[in-house]
């Protein structure tokens, strides 16, 4: 058959276990791993990879920092968020530091600032 031009740089060990067609950079990405990291970031604040041939853009690292040849986590889900079903400023309002994760002690003061805001309201 035929074949089209190389677009992918892939060493020996990598594989495509997800794609997801992102046609809008307001859109965002939801990642889930088996050791429980969640990463939800913008696509915009993804990095564009420039050239023919790419490796494309990291988000969540599953390798051994020490041993590249070694995962030591595993990508369990993955999803396309479209921006209209998402509220930026209630995310952004849990990533305090602006990284695209949440980390526990983010999520739990941001839940305390939202509690509180609903018991003034009522």
């Amino acid at each position: 058959g035929m074949q089209g031009p190389k677009t992918m740089a892939f060493n020996d060990s990598d594989e495509i276990v997800r794609a997801h067609q992102i046609t809008n950079l307001d859109d965002q990405i939801l990642l889930l791993s088996k050791k429980g990291i969640v990463i939800r970031i913008q696509a915009e604040a993804t990095a564009s990879t420039k050239g023919r041939v790419a490796k494309g853009t990291r988000v969540m690292e599953l390798r051994d920092s020490k041993n590249k040849t070694n995962f030591i986590d595993e990508l369990l889900y993955s999803a396309h968020l479209p921006s209209g079903l998402v509220k930026l400023d209630e995310f952004d309002a849990m990533d305090a530091d602006g990284d695209g994760v949440v980390p526990g002690e983010e999520n739990e003061a941001a839940q305390a600032v939202k509690s509180d805001e609903n018991l003034e309201e009522e």
